[in-house]
């Protein structure tokens, strides 16, 4: 059965939590991704900005980002799939989280993202029984 690494992207751009908000907005907007791993200093995963995120931000103060700090609107503590993951896991997590997508790790450390688009391409070349 394919695991987190035989699916997930790699290509993806990071930021700190002292990012400001405005650059990672801009990240977001110009590569048209839906949200953004945010990272410590040391690789882990510090949490993600998400378009819900920044939604909550633009509601707030009309989108007067000012210096807002990506740590001040991002999700904290979130929940991440082991590298080694196999992909009934990340659909089971996908699923009763509600998540579109999800950080990888590899001994505590950022090494990609993995979602619902790499879920069922990986799904869409397994034979199906009837």
């Amino acid at each position: 059965m394919a695991k987190a690494k035989d699916i997930m992207r790699t290509d993806i751009i990071c930021v700190e939590p002292d990012t400001p908000i405005k650059i990672a907005f801009k990240l977001m907007k110009n590569r048209k991704i839906c949200s953004i791993p945010v990272l410590h200093y040391d690789g882990s995963v510090a949490g993600v900005l998400s378009e819900k995120d920044l939604l909550g931000l633009f509601k707030a103060d009309g989108g007067q980002q000012g210096q807002t700090l990506t740590s001040n609107l991002m999700t904290w503590g979130i929940i991440t799939a082991d590298e080694n993951d196999d992909i009934g896991t990340i659909i089971d997590c996908l699923c009763k989280n509600h998540f579109r997508q999800i950080p990888v790790v590899s001994n505590g450390k950022y090494v990609g993202m993995v979602g619902r688009k790499e879920v069922l391409a990986k799904l869409a070349d397994i034979p199906i029984k009837i």
